[in-house]
């Protein structure tokens, strides 16, 4: 070997042991850079995760309270109409009790409805015709009895309602139908009955 071709084959040897440094030492970076590239991907998936996590359960508490919230609804119209159903039976047993004592009721709110004690009752044609001549002749022996003018007198004309009275002065008429007395105390008694129906 002459002294070009050992020079030559120096210089070679030295290029290999550099190459050979300059990978291991890009082999040593890259596995760096990957190591700190793992660790961050790690960490982004993590508070990816984390803020899906979260964003799951605040989605999950609104459908559960718009859940809550609809079952409340359905639950309110349920009971509303359970007292809607018990307010008509409270008026068909008005309507449909016995004669004496729907005498004796329709005498009582003659006598509460009276001012003048000189009032013309005025009732549906089917209590006029059943009960109306006795339920006035009651009201004024009641208002007799309490020391007041007893003047009442059943009307000729009657009225479109289900039950009840209407007390006619001139001009001037007190509405004690049956579904007018329900409905104005209505909000007043569905308090009490809701007590007793839902407790």
């Amino acid at each position: 070997m002459n002294g070009i071709e050992k020079i030559t084959a120096r210089i070679e040897a030295d290029a290999e042991l550099e190459i050979a440094g300059i990978r291991e030492k890009a082999g040593l970076e890259i596995a760096d850079i990957e190591a700190s590239f793992a660790k961050e991907a790690e960490a982004v998936k993590t508070a990816i995760l984390e803020r899906g996590a979260i964003k799951a359960k605040e989605k999950e508490d609104g459908l559960i309270s718009t859940a809550q919230m609809e079952a409340k609804k359905l639950i309110l119209a349920a009971k509303q109409e359970v007292l809607d159903e018990v307010f008509e039976k409270a008026l068909a047993a008005l309507t449909g009790m016995p004669a004496d004592k729907k005498t004796d009721l329709l005498a009582g709110l003659a006598c509460s409805a009276s001012v003048s004690g000189t009032e013309e009752v005025i009732l549906n044609a089917a209590d006029r015709a059943a009960v109306g001549e006795a339920a006035v002749k009651a009201a004024n022996a009641k208002l007799a009895s309490a020391g007041k003018k007893a003047a009442l007198t059943l009307s000729d004309k009657t009225a479109e309602i289900e039950g009840g009275l209407i007390l006619k002065d001139n001009n001037v008429e007190v509405n004690s139908a049956f579904d007018t007395l329900i409905r104005l105390n209505k909000k007043e008694l569905s308090g009490e009955v809701a007590k007793i129906l839902f407790n």
